[in-house]
């Protein structure tokens, strides 16, 4: 994903929630900003973030990082240098490696339930296929081998990564809307 294709709309966001939201004045509540956010900025960032995420340079994640934290600190009307895991928490957003990590569990959810389309289901195998134990992660994705580092990073591997790491309550939600919103709440209490 080259950040440079983003920046443009993302300052332009940025710049426009400064400008209705001023220092500490009340103008706009944080609630009305928050949905600016969600509506603006957020949108920006997740679209495609279960593919390019996962790939994505050092680099260009930071730069997004820092941005991201720039939205978030004028939402929280907090100073310029103000930590933003507070912020972050208090508004119930997720930084921006948490929701890569949502978008791709997304995809591992879907595949434990069967809701991939078949090409896409292809590309993942069970625990099971490999032996035929009677195991815990038995009916959980299997992690493919890999030797390169392109492969290692993509979303393939990743969405196996973090499912992997789910807590069990978590990967039993078998409701989709139930799972994406106790992966939020589960990444947000660790802020």
């Amino acid at each position: 994903m080259n950040v440079t294709l983003i920046k443009p709309n993302y300052l332009y966001e940025y710049i426009y929630l400064n400008i209705i939201s001023p220092g500490d004045d009340n103008l706009v509540p944080s609630k009305s900003l928050r949905n600016l956010y969600f509506s603006y900025i957020h949108s920006i960032i997740n679209y495609g973030l279960g593919l390019w995420g996962p790939m994505i340079s050092a680099n260009t994640f930071n730069r997004l990082k820092v941005l991201q934290k720039k939205a978030i600190r004028v939402i929280g009307k907090a100073c310029y240098n103000a930590n933003t895991a507070p912020i972050f928490k208090k508004l119930q957003i997720l930084r921006i490696s948490d929701m890569i990590d949502l978008e791709v569990a997304k995809v591992s959810f879907r595949y434990v339930y069967n809701e991939l389309p078949l090409p896409i289901r292809g590309l993942f195998t069970l625990n099971a296929f490999n032996h035929g134990y009677n195991t815990r992660a038995r009916n959980e994705p299997r992690i493919a081998r890999h030797r390169t580092s392109v492969f290692h990073k993509s979303f393939l591997i990743r969405s196996q990564t973090v499912w992997s790491a789910l807590q069990m309550s978590i990967k039993r939600t078998t409701k989709f809307t139930s799972f994406r919103n106790l992966f939020i709440k589960q990444r947000i209490s660790s802020y």
